[in-house]
């Protein structure tokens, strides 16, 4: 079936594929096996994606890695994505694949304990997301680094960034 289909059709699969298998992913639980099929039934049609796409769908795959605890191989994709995005034509989607790359590197370094690198991944995330004014990343940014300020003992500064978040 899939032979059949032009150029264009099998672009849109691909993001079709690579969303579902992100959502499925951020689901969990029985869920995993399909993503992961999603994941490469758009990894195979990913020579059809326009770079932003490609980027895309490199996160997507690192957002299945981090789900799956494999934080290594997450970070294996969130350089593709890195490296993916530089292609991007359009300065808007290439500096939002940038806060993307960012804020999920924090998250992994948190997940790793390193919460010195965690922080100045996240702050990179929050400070450029700030920049383009992408209040979501802003606020998943400030979020883990009230984690950060809470595991260093520093209540009051983790009070203030979520309250930032509420006030959004």
């Amino acid at each position: 079936c899939s032979s059949d289909l032009m150029a264009g059709d099998k672009a849109i699969l691909a993001e079709a594929y690579a969303s579902r298998g992100w959502t499925r992913a951020l689901q969990g639980g029985n869920h995993e096996a399909d993503a992961q099929a999603d994941l490469l039934k758009a990894y195979r049609q990913r020579r059809h994606l326009n770079p932003e796409n490609k980027a895309r769908l490199a996160n997507c795959f690192a957002v299945f890695r981090i789900t799956q605890e494999e934080l290594p191989k997450a970070l294996i994709w969130l350089n593709r994505e890195d490296k993916l995005a530089n292609k991007i034509q359009n300065v808007a989607e290439r500096e939002r694949a940038k806060v993307r790359v960012a804020y999920y590197k924090g998250e992994i370094f948190f997940r790793l304990q390193d919460y010195c690198k965690a922080q100045t991944w996240l702050e990179k995330a929050r400070e450029e997301g700030e920049r383009i004014e992408w209040q979501r990343f802003v606020i998943y940014a400030n979020n883990w680094l009230a984690e950060i300020d809470i595991k260093m003992d520093r209540l009051l500064d983790a009070r203030h960034k979520l309250r930032e978040g509420l006030e959004e």
